[in-house]
């Protein structure tokens, strides 16, 4: 199974917790968005430790297959977005965006977003 990992992933698998680090390591290819780089690349800049973290996000991103936004990640993101705001569950845009990021490359989304566990039409895991 192919995976596109979430931001809190990442930082989970950053901060070297061991439930993440075993099954990250297991992967051979490690798929995160260009959203999740701007989630990292703001939170290094928004932390008081700006040239250590952004350093060490820039060397983790060399090893990444980052998947950008195209033109049918964004037909996808209306159609998720519609539909949440259809069933009353909307969810943090950025989350929107990257679920839309792993539905057109069929990937599934690795999270541990409580917000996304009750919405079955995302190919998920909550790790």
């Amino acid at each position: 199974m192919s995976y596109l990992f979430d931001t809190n992933i990442i930082i989970g698998f950053l901060k070297n917790e061991e439930k993440i680090v075993k099954k990250i390591k297991n992967e051979n290819q490690l798929n995160i968005s260009v959203i999740t780089v701007g989630e990292m690349l703001f939170g290094a800049r928004n932390s008081e430790l700006f040239e250590k973290n952004i350093n060490i996000y820039k060397d983790f991103f060399k090893q990444c297959n980052i998947f950008c936004i195209t033109e049918k990640t964004s037909a996808i993101y209306s159609e998720i977005r519609y539909r949440l705001k259809k069933i009353g569950k909307p969810i943090p845009e950025n989350d929107i965006w990257i679920a839309s990021v792993s539905e057109e490359n069929n990937l599934t989304l690795v999270t541990r977003d409580k917000h996304l566990i009750d919405i079955d039409f995302i190919k998920k895991e909550i790790w």
